[in-house]
C-alpha cells in the first residue's frame, strides 16, 4: 500500500491519481455494515468520506441515521437493492457522485444484505466510470453468530464471500472458539483467497481496507455457480430466492415499552428489521434494529422543527403484511 502522506509532492495532480477510489461493502442481512460506516467516519475524521446507501423501503433508515450523526455527503438509493436496478440507480448515484468527487477523498457503497456483488463490480469496472472513480476493494461481512441461519437462508450468502477478497468476520465476541475456528474453515472453502479479519462491532483500522488497491478474487464468470443449487438472476435475485420488504409508515407516537417488547416478539418470518420511530412524551427520534433474535434500540437526535414520522423496514419470507402492520400498530401509545 502506498503511504498516502510520504508520496504527496508539489508537482501538479494528473487526472489519474484524482480518481476517487471506492470501495464496495457488502455482507448479509445484519452484518454489521453500516456499523462499519459509522466507525470509518468517526476514524477517517475530519477527512470528507462520500457515501452510495442502497437500503430497503421508502425511506433509507441507515442513510437517515449516518445524515444525523455526520452530515456526510450521501446519495441513497432506496427501495430495492441495486444489483437489481444497476442500469439506472447506481449509475445516477455515481453521476450525481462525480459532480462533487474532489469534496471527498473516499467513496463508500453500502449494498442491502440481498444484493449480489457482482453486478455492482461490473459497473464500477466500466471505462466511463473509470474515469472518475476506481474499485480499489471489497469488503465482506460475516454475523459470527448468525452463521449457519444466513447461509441457509440464501444463495446470496456466499456470492457476496465469493466476490470479496477482504472478509470480516463480525461479532466474534458473540460466540467460542471452536464456533469461530469452524466458520473461518468453512469461509475459507467458499472463499478460498479471502483474507478474514476478527472483528467485533465492525471495528477495524481503516488502513486494512481503504485506499488499498486490492485485486478482486473469485470464480471465474464463465464458470460461475450457484450455490446450494439455486438458480440465479441479476434482474432480482432477493425475489428469486423468496425475499419480501414490508414498509410501515405512521403519524401517531409509539408507546416505548411496546415497541421494546414487540422487538423480543418480533414474528419469525421477519429475518431483518430496522426503523426510525417516534415514541409518545420524548422529543427524541428511536433508531432500533433486530436481526435473528438480537435487537437493539437507541435514542438519536431530537425532532426539533421537522413533524414526527415512523417508518420501518422489514424483511423477511412468506411474510403477511396485514398482520405485520396490525403487529406494529399493536405499538401504538
Amino acid at each position: 500500500m502506498v503511504d498516502t502522506e510520504s508520496a504527496r509532492t508539489d508537482e501538479p495532480v494528473e487526472p489519474e491519481e484524482r480518481r476517487v477510489p471506492v470501495t464496495l461493502i457488502t455482507g448479509f442481512l445484519g452484518a454489521g455494515k453500516t456499523t462499519l460506516i459509522n466507525h470509518l467516519l468517526r476514524a477517517l475524521a475530519p477527512r470528507r468520506v462520500g457515501l452510495i446507501i442502497n437500503d430497503f423501503g421508502k425511506v433509507g433508515v441507515d442513510a437517515e441515521v449516518l445524515r444525523d450523526r455526520y452530515a456526510p455527503p450521501m446519495i441513497e438509493v432506496t427501495g430495492g437493492c441495486v444489483c437489481c436496478t444497476v442500469e439506472g440507480d447506481l449509475i445516477s448515484a455515481l453521476a450525481q457522485m462525480e459532480q462533487i468527487k474532489f469534496d471527498f477523498e473516499y467513496l463508500l457503497i453500502e449494498s442491502t444484505g440481498l444484493s449480489d456483488p457482482e453486478p455492482i463490480i461490473q459497473q464500477l469496472l466500466l471505462p466511463e466510470l473509470e474515469q472518475s472513480f476506481r474499485l480499489d476493494g471489497v469488503v465482506g461481512i460475516v454475523d459470527a453468530d448468525q452463521f449457519d441461519l444466513h447461509r441457509r437462508a440464501s444463495f446470496l450468502f456466499e456470492r457476496q464471500l465469493e466476490w470479496s477478497p477482504i472478509i470480516m468476520l463480525n461479532k466474534v465476541d458473540l460466540v467460542d472458539d471452536a464456533a469461530l475456528q469452524r466458520v473461518e474453515q468453512t469461509i475459507q472453502e467458499i472463499a478460498p483467497r479471502a483474507r478474514v479479519i476478527r472483528t467485533e462491532q465492525s471495528q477495524i483500522e481503516p488502513h486494512l481496507i481503504l485506499d488499498i488497491g486490492q485485486p478482486l478474487h473469485h470464480h471465474h464468470p464463465d464458470e460461475r455457480h450457484e450455490p446450494n443449487g439455486h438458480a440465479h438472476d441479476h434482474e432480482s435475485p432477493h425475489e428469486l430466492d423468496g425475499f419480501q420488504t414490508v414498509s410501515y409508515s405512521q403519524t401517531r407516537p409509539f408507546s416505548l415499552d411496546k415497541l421494546l417488547q414487540a422487538l423480543d416478539e418480533m414474528p419469525i418470518e421477519v429475518i431483518r428489521s430496522k426503523g426510525i420511530v417516534q415514541v409518545a412524551g420524548d422529543p427524541r427520534r428511536v433508531y432500533f434494529h433486530t436481526v435473528g433474535n438480537r435487537s437493539t434500540a437507541e435514542y438519536s437526535r431530537e425532532w426539533g422543527d421537522e413533524a414526527p414520522w415512523t417508518e420501518i423496514a422489514l424483511v423477511g419470507r412468506n411474510l403477511d403484511e396485514a398482520k405485520l402492520r396490525a403487529f406494529l400498530d399493536g405499538c401504538l401509545a
